[in-house]
């Protein structure tokens, strides 16, 4: 459902549907979907098509894409306020579950630096903050009683939004 990708509501719908009804002796599954931030409107980063509608609540998980949607703590609540609480509204009038992606940082310099195109290459261009912005994120939605997040994401270096695992050992207290 996002507006820059291709794919059309009813192939997917279908698909979602045999996922779910074991077709052709398939085991159920449950069902995690990504979302473009706007699903819940059909505007802005989502198609507008209002077969997508009914995709995003047949989900048994609806997980928002969130990155890049803010750039700091305040705006991070001010899109709790905007667009989260109306989300998990929507929801639970469905009982869908609901996991938001949150993310540490953003910046494309690393990724558009490599590929020779410097006018995207801003160093961060939404800054970790010393892991303030990340923990805004995640305490607003514990906040809100949202009970799994996804944080984005362990694979993108390219876009800052990595999170490498890491080991305190306390021998040493270093990293």
């Amino acid at each position: 459902g996002f507006g820059d990708r291709p794919g059309n509501a009813d192939a997917v719908a279908s698909l979602i549907n045999d996922l779910k009804i074991c077709f052709d002796g398939l085991q159920a599954a449950t069902f995690v979907g990504g979302a473009p931030t706007s699903w819940r409107t059909l505007l802005g980063d989502s198609k507008s098509e209002h077969g997508w509608a009914k995709v995003y609540l047949s989900y048994d998980v609806l997980s928002p894409l969130f990155v890049g949607r803010f750039s700091d703590e305040v705006d991070a609540d001010e899109f709790l306020k905007d667009n989260i609480l109306l989300d998990l509204a929507e929801v639970k009038r469905y009982d869908i579950r609901y996991m938001p992606v949150i993310f540490p940082e953003f910046s494309w310099y690393n990724l558009m630096t490599n590929r020779g195109k410097k006018d995207y290459a801003v160093l961060n261009r939404i800054p970790r903050n010393f892991r303030k912005f990340l923990w805004r994120q995640a305490s607003n939605l514990l906040d809100a009683h949202v009970e799994t997040m996804y944080a984005a994401m362990f694979d993108e270096v390219g876009e800052t939004t990595a999170l490498f695992p890491v080991e305190i050992r306390s021998d040493t207290n270093c990293l």
